[in-house]
């Protein structure tokens, strides 16, 4: 399932979202979005595996993935719960499903490029 990603780059470095986002498009990349749940567990799992054990901003404000579909199945069991005015984004938690939080903390990050659909 990973290698249907695309090019994959975790930062080291922690920015809000919109910071993240702002790099990876410097990178001619985006946030990374999962074209499905299986995708998106399968990368988290992997960095799991690796001993990457922090959360990273992914593609998703206001419960919708950058590419308009709404994210389902992805939450952690509660979540989303916070607003959908701009302020809450997508970040992928280590060993568990996603949460939203406040764009504005700050996080690492998982820039996509040359992403392939399924």
């Amino acid at each position: 399932m990973l290698e249907d990603l695309g090019c994959i780059y975790l930062s080291t470095t922690k920015r809000n979202w919109h910071e993240s986002r702002e790099d990876c498009l410097a990178y001619d990349a985006d946030l990374f979005v999962a074209s499905t749940s299986e995708q998106l567990h399968s990368l988290k799992n992997y960095y799991y595996n690796q001993v990457v054990r922090n959360y990273k901003w992914v593609g998703i404000i206001d419960r919708t993935w950058m590419d308009g579909r709404l994210a389902v199945d992805v939450w952690i069991t509660g979540e989303p719960n916070g607003a959908t005015d701009g302020t809450m984004c997508g970040v992928m938690r280590p060993a568990e499903a996603m949460d939203d939080t406040y764009c504005t903390r700050e996080y690492e990050y998982v820039c996509q490029a040359n992403k392939t659909t399924t």
